[in-house]
């Protein structure tokens, strides 16, 4: 834990709200999934969705924050974020994708993902209807002005889409966070369909995302962005049930295992997803080797303390762009620099000047 007197401390505490988890099964009528028990072989698209939200009364409309997990991941995986933010008065809603979840084991689909942008667009939907409900526990709970995405691997990658795909981007998204997401295909273009705040956490020993390819660039791919290296983290580290393996040396090594797997059981299947992207011939992606876990694994932090870490960079991120004071949001967004380095010896920051 970090100093008291120090910023990085403030970061990490709870505040004065008693949070409230819930979940929640959404169903899509209009679109649907592949469902072999089902008459005609296809049922509605559903997902659960997980909400942490301020149990006692609030100070008005505040931040949304939408999560997209990893591919077989859960919603569960935003906890260590979302149970401090929600005491900040945040709603935070992480859903299931259908089929990217933990529960499909070898039927995870990550083509899946570009049916995501779809579904975060429907939890935001409900959500702001049920901040206009007077009688809804939520009346009242969501400022629609102060939504932000953030997502952690193949979840990052629905993040990007969400904020720039020239297609399927959502405008009611204002702010894009990316835990360990693959940036790599995406070009300049791609990445200035729209100015929006954006920072990406990233890791040099990261065994599933190259740090090189896919973080360094972004600097002269998206204007304005912060990027923040994270000295020792790992891939999943980034996710709550890292804190599983923090007996590991580096719990991608437990990762990477099924990781191989799944692309060995694939291989005769997987087709390239660039065209369904924006096309190599748009300029918007471009063609690249995505080298999962062709490294040797080296040592990791320990889980616990990435997640320190990844907290302190998302809260003041959301803080220098959300915070109702000028104040409070000048002193969040100075932090994203200097005394965040100096206050933690893992961390250092570029910044592209937008």
């Amino acid at each position: 834990m970090p100093p008291e007197h120090t910023l990085s401390y403030q970061l990490l505490q709870l505040g004065p709200f008693d949070v409230a988890t819930d979940t929640h099964e959404l169903v899509d009528p209009a679109r649907f999934v592949p469902d072999p028990d089902a008459p005609n072989g296809k049922s509605p698209r559903s997902m659960r969705v997980r909400l942490w939200h301020p149990q006692s009364e609030r100070r008005g409309p505040q931040p949304l924050l939408i999560y997209s997990h990893g591919l077989l991941g859960t919603g569960e995986a935003v906890e260590y974020i979302a149970r401090v933010l929600g005491s900040h008065g945040y709603v935070i809603a992480a859903p299931d994708f259908p089929r990217t979840n933990r529960s499909q084991g070898e039927e995870a689909n990550s083509r899946d993902v570009f049916n995501q942008p779809r579904d975060v667009a429907l939890v935001i939907d409900w959500l702001l209807a049920r901040s206009q409900d007077p009688e809804d526990e939520l009346y009242n709970a969501i400022d629609p002005e102060r939504i932000a995405a953030v997502g952690h691997s193949l979840g990052a990658l629905n993040t990007h889409l969400l904020g720039f795909h020239p297609e399927w981007q959502e405008p009611r998204i204002k702010a894009v966070i990316s835990l360990g997401g693959p940036t790599s295909l995406f070009t300049r273009k791609f990445l200035t369909t729209r100015s929006i705040p954006y920072m990406a956490i990233a890791a040099p020993q990261d065994a599933f995302i190259d740090y090189e390819a896919n973080f360094l660039p972004l600097l002269d791919k998206v204007d304005g962005a912060v990027l923040v290296s994270m000295e020792g983290g790992s891939h999943l580290g980034f996710a709550d049930e890292g804190k599983w393996f923090r007996w590991f040396d580096n719990p991608d090594t437990v990762g990477c295992t099924f990781a191989k797997d799944t692309i060995e059981r694939n291989k005769a299947t997987t087709e390239p997803w660039y065209d369904e992207l924006g096309g190599v011939e748009e300029g918007y992606v471009r063609e690249v080797d995505p080298r999962i876990c062709e490294d040797e694994v080296s040592t990791a932090m320990n889980p616990l303390r990435q997640q320190q870490l990844t907290l302190m960079a998302v809260r003041s991120f959301l803080e220098c762009q959300f915070a109702e004071a000028p104040d409070d949001r000048a002193r969040w967004c100075g932090y994203l620099g200097e005394p965040f380095e100096r206050e933690n010896e893992e961390i250092s920051i570029l910044v592209r000047d937008p």
